[in-house]
């Protein structure tokens, strides 16, 4: 078995999930490969739509520290999902409310349950296999192209998910 830091296994778990935006999948994408980690410039080599998920550029302040006396620390991964999209020139926005509301319903799948019984109704991706213990999503922000940003229009959308690390051990093995 392979030992791979956990953080990094988030991120790879979260890419295969939003991959699976594709009309085979009742979505109007066809993502794919068109999905990146830890891309900040979604430039002219990659055609829209495309997403990348990002870290956020600071840890959440609300975390437990792990430290000589205890060895698991309790803290939340923010994200960040940007997604650009094909131009529409009447109203450049529109594609990418569209894109951001199919990544929302993908990311639905990591909390889904039986309403029955609870279990979970996607195993594969219910809490990203057992690697987060929750999941928030946030507001999106969609923003029109803009100079020396982006081309087309675009959105960021914030996720946060919750983590038990152990500063002994923060590899997963796979």
């Amino acid at each position: 078995m392979a030992q791979i830091p956990t953080r990094l296994l988030i991120h790879q778990r979260l890419q295969a999930l939003l991959q699976g935006i594709t009309s085979e999948n009742g979505y109007d994408y066809e993502l794919g490969d068109a999905v990146f980690r830890g891309r900040i410039i979604l430039g002219a080599d990659v055609p829209a739509p495309a997403l990348s998920i990002l870290e956020a550029p600071r840890p959440d302040a609300a975390m437990d520290y792990g430290g000589e006396d205890y060895e698991a620390r309790r803290d939340h991964l923010t994200l960040l999902i940007q997604g650009i999209v094909e131009n529409d020139i009447e109203n450049p926005t529109d594609p990418a409310y569209y894109l951001e509301a199919a990544v929302e319903h993908r990311l639905s799948r990591i909390l889904a349950t039986n309403p029955r019984n609870g279990s979970p109704l996607y195993q594969e991706h219910y809490n990203l296999g057992g690697l987060i213990t929750q999941i928030e999503i946030g507001a999106p922000v969609v923003r029109p192209p803009e100079n020396n940003v982006s081309k087309t229009a675009f959105f960021f959308l914030p996720v946060r998910v919750g983590i038990v690390g152990r500063t002994d051990d923060p590899y997963t093995s796979v």
